[in-house]
């Protein structure tokens, strides 16, 4: 192994003790970073995923995940809520996080529904589970009928809210 990959497995395993994971998690994590080239998914971004879900525990509710655009952010948010979150507790089954997007371009929007809705595979259970993120766009979200009405249908236990222009010109959402 490189000194780089030791670097990383090692914040990944500090990590995973402070947050006191349950064993499927660190299995998730070996699957996940074993089939990076199918998952999409690195070191980088389970560490912040970590890091995000170690915050969420201590009972932090407001966050800023700060990076330049196409870093792994939205990775990063994949594995924080498909495998971080369940695992530490703070979502149940039949819950979802709902992110919140006021994305105009098209094609990055698509992008994100694709992988932040895309099913993941948990390794304890040898399945395919379907993802509990729901992408809308910010317009949507309070228009459709009103954001409480999403919140219940929806389950939604967390609000991820992305890009920062929403309101700000006659060409943002």
């Amino acid at each position: 192994m490189t000194a780089y990959q030791n670097f990383w497995n090692a914040e990944i395993e500090s990590l995973l003790h402070e947050i006191d994971a349950p064993q499927s998690l660190h299995d998730n994590i070996v699957d996940t970073l074993n089939n990076s080239k199918r998952t999409g998914i690195f070191s980088n971004q389970i560490v912040n995923a970590l890091r995000l879900g170690i915050s969420i525990k201590q009972g932090h509710i407001n966050m800023a995940f700060v990076a330049s655009m196409q870093s792994g952010k939205s990775g990063t948010i994949y594995f924080l809520c498909n495998y971080v979150l369940p695992a530490i507790g703070f979502i149940d089954e039949y819950e979802s996080i709902l992110f919140v997007t006021s994305m105009r371009d098209t094609d990055l929007y698509d992008q994100n529904c694709r992988v932040l809705e895309q099913d993941y595979f948990d390794v304890s259970k040898k399945s395919m589970q379907q993802s509990v993120i729901k992408v809308m766009k910010m317009n949507e979200f309070f228009k459709s009928p009103n954001p409480h009405k999403v919140v219940k249908d929806f389950k939604v236990k967390l609000v991820i809210r992305d890009e920062d222009q929403y309101g700000s010109g006659v060409e943002s959402s």
